[in-house]
């Protein structure tokens, strides 16, 4: 659908702005982002007949986010909301028996079809290029009044039509503890760096999780580094769901060795020990120079190591090896 430039900056003038009590900023990459810190709950849960009633703080949630997820705030929630397709996201909650848990995917499915029809319904004011120069202030704010009556009208007649296609599965403790673990630490240690940039569509990135009495919730707009990293590994969790491909292990795999590649100054167990724990190589059996080869080997090993598009990836050639002064013999 062409759109003009007019159009774009009557849409860019109605102001939603955020919440005074976030954190807003950028990444060193320019990305726009809200993080904030909440009580989970908005009283005292009560006990009424021995069963537990809590009223959830879903403040930090946009209407979109509450339409997939709005009953309560899960261990772990993701959530994708892209510019031009409808949003997505899984969440974990215990399972019926309180024992394990579930991974819930949800996705709108009709999100094209409704907004071509919203937007024959509820048509917005445009201006060809040619006009720009002719059209009076007065139009134009007749056409800004215009255009935000029909985008809330909008706004309000999706929430209504939006059909959203719902998913289950059982997953084990395991995979559910290390997802957790993984968007927690995500979201504890992100901070902001750099200046911002004017970013206008893509898709925006949602991680969620109850922490203690608290919510933490990260937004970003079109993450990079780490946090692309792992949203990458979160949407390949859905797809696999969905296309009944789901396997545990590939993924806590995945979380592994992204976090141990991003946190190299975290992990303490060099790979050297990994291997000798595990039995595969006897260090006693090995004479000194072929020990201090060893531990060079594994060392180059740890630092060619990078995490990229899901996978890991590894960057030494075999001259980087010799240039380290390691015999071709232990090659």
């Amino acid at each position: 659908m062409k759109k003009n430039l007019l159009l774009i900056f009557l849409v860019l003038t109605i102001q939603t702005g955020y919440s005074q009590d976030t954190q807003i900023g950028d990444t060193g990459n320019g990305r726009n982002f809200i993080k904030r810190i909440e009580p989970n709950l908005l009283h005292k849960a009560m006990i009424i007949n021995g069963k537990t009633y809590c009223s959830y703080n879903l403040k930090s949630k946009t209407d979109i986010e509450k339409l997939l997820f709005g009953d309560i705030n899960a261990k772990v929630e993701f959530v994708i909301t892209p510019s031009f397709e409808g949003s997505y996201g899984m969440r974990l909650v215990k399972d019926s028996l309180n024992t394990g848990y579930l991974l819930e995917i949800k996705r709108i499915i009709n999100w094209a079809e409704i907004n071509s029809q919203l937007e024959k319904e509820f048509p917005l004011i445009g201006f060809g290029l040619g006009q720009i120069d002719t059209v009076s202030k007065e139009q134009e704010k007749r056409a800004v009044r215009h255009n935000r009556a029909m985008l809330v009208k909008h706004d309000e007649e999706r929430l209504k039509r939006y059909s959203v296609a719902r998913q289950s599965i059982a997953v084990k403790n395991k995979f559910a503890e290390k997802l957790y673990g993984t968007i927690f630490s995500i979201i504890k240690n992100f901070v902001m760096k750099g200046d911002p940039a004017e970013i206008f569509d893509g898709y925006d990135a949602t991680f969620r999780c109850v922490v203690d009495d608290e919510v933490w919730t990260l937004t970003i707009q079109n993450p990079d580094g780490v946090i692309e990293q792992l949203t990458n590994i979160c949407n390949l969790i859905i797809k696999d769901v969905e296309a009944n491909t789901f396997n545990e292990s590939k993924h806590i795999e995945s979380l592994d060795v992204m976090y141990a590649c991003n946190n190299k100054n975290v992990v303490q167990v060099s790979l050297s020990d990994i291997l000798e724990e595990k039995g595969f190589v006897d260090v006693s059996t090995l004479s000194k120079d072929q020990k201090q080869g060893y531990k060079k080997i594994c060392g180059l090993i740890l630092s060619k190591l990078e995490f990229r598009d899901g996978r890991l990836k590894f960057t030494a050639t075999k001259d980087e090896f010799t240039s380290e002064g390691i015999s071709e013999s232990l090659l």
